[in-house]
């Protein structure tokens, strides 16, 4: 995913992530307006959560100074979940 840049690499990425997306099997796009989370959508996900229908799955957790192999796991596509950095 690309979250701003120049030119160049936002086209690129307009471009080449469909494509390359298909070929490898992972999700690949170009984050043009992101807006922070709606407040009345986090308490709904927080509701489920709290009512046992969803849980969430964390893959796995990293301390901070290993941030960099926590970073290369989810570069990988090893994770299966959400992958904490924990201080």
């Amino acid at each position: 995913m690309t979250l701003g840049g120049t030119a160049w690499p936002i086209l690129g990425s307009m471009v080449a992530a469909p494509i390359l997306g298909r070929a490898s099997g992972r999700s690949m796009g170009l984050l043009l307006w992101w807006k922070p989370f709606h407040p009345p959508d986090v308490e709904r996900v927080l509701g489920l959560i709290a009512e046992g229908k969803v849980r969430p799955v964390i893959d796995r957790r990293f301390p901070l100074d290993e941030v960099v192999d926590a970073l290369r796991w989810v570069d990988e596509g090893r994770a299966r979940g959400k992958v904490l950095v924990i201080p």
